[in-house]
């Protein structure tokens, strides 16, 4: 809107909202939904005791999004209460906050179990991209995007253990 930037995120993506101080405004925004947050585990686990039928959470890569329909399925507990729910984590921040956003998909923020980002926080993925900006006024940032993917996109194709990061990604 004019005033507020919404970020609604249900799945294994990110939002980082980076003030001009090259500052992360809030960590709330990074909603990668899994087992391991808290609040996930504990819904995860309450939903369980419904279950009609035996479930695995630990094969969950993400307890929100809009598919895994088998663990969706309990007819006793309201959508947002489900195993994996559908229902958004949404923050609000002011407009005038923000100077950048950076969102992208899982790949994006995980990329190749090889390279310097994987599984890094939001501060170190901000840090890199802040760095990038600072050191490179002229340069687009589409172009500082680029140069990201060239670093966590796999090279060899062919890697088995790479193959999970094969996926489209998206920033």
């Amino acid at each position: 809107t004019n005033d507020k930037i919404y970020i609604a995120n249900a799945g294994n993506c990110r939002c980082i909202p980076i003030d001009e101080n090259f500052e992360i405004i809030t960590e709330k925004a990074n909603s990668l939904h899994s087992i391991d947050n808290e609040l996930e585990k504990n819904r995860i686990e309450n939903s369980s005791k419904f279950e009609e039928k035996k479930f695995y959470p630990e094969l969950l890569l993400s307890s929100r999004g809009f598919g895994y329909f088998e663990y969706k399925e309990n007819k006793w507990l309201k959508p947002e209460d489900q195993a994996v729910s559908s229902e958004p984590d949404v923050i609000e921040i002011n407009y005038g906050d923000c100077k950048y956003l950076i969102c992208g998909s899982h790949g994006f923020f995980d990329g190749n179990k090889d390279m310097k980002f994987y599984e890094k926080s939001n501060q170190d993925i901000a840090d890199y991209f802040m760095e990038q900006i600072k050191n490179n006024k002229n340069k687009k940032i589409s172009k500082i995007i680029e140069e990201y993917f060239d670093l966590v996109i796999p090279k060899d194709k062919k890697d088995q253990q790479n193959q999970d990061f094969m996926d489209n990604m998206t920033c």
